[in-house]
């Protein structure tokens, strides 16, 4: 008895097709801008905690925003930007 291989075609999906993890990815902030926000907070020899009260933000929200996990709403953006003269985009 001989055995053959026999090979199974795999299901292909469009590619055209909407991925909310491409859009996700698309809309981070760039990470340069990220880190010149984290010298300039460690420049002013500010930890998290208080660069979030600081600019009366709710809680880990410098973290959220150093790691990428969110993007800053613009009156988030706007607080940074009169706070550590830094302008995020993006």
């Amino acid at each position: 008895m001989d055995w053959t291989t026999v090979s199974r075609s795999k299901k292909r999906t469009p590619v055209n097709r909407y991925n909310p993890r491409l859009c996700m990815i698309e809309s981070k902030l760039n990470p340069i801008l990220i880190q010149s926000l984290i010298r300039k907070r460690i420049e002013l020899k500010l930890n998290q905690d208080e660069s979030d009260l600081l600019c009366s933000f709710p809680h880990n929200t410098f973290k959220n925003i150093e790691s990428n996990r969110i993007i800053p709403t613009e009156e988030q953006k706007q607080c940074i930007q009169t706070k550590f003269n830094i302008y995020l985009e993006s």
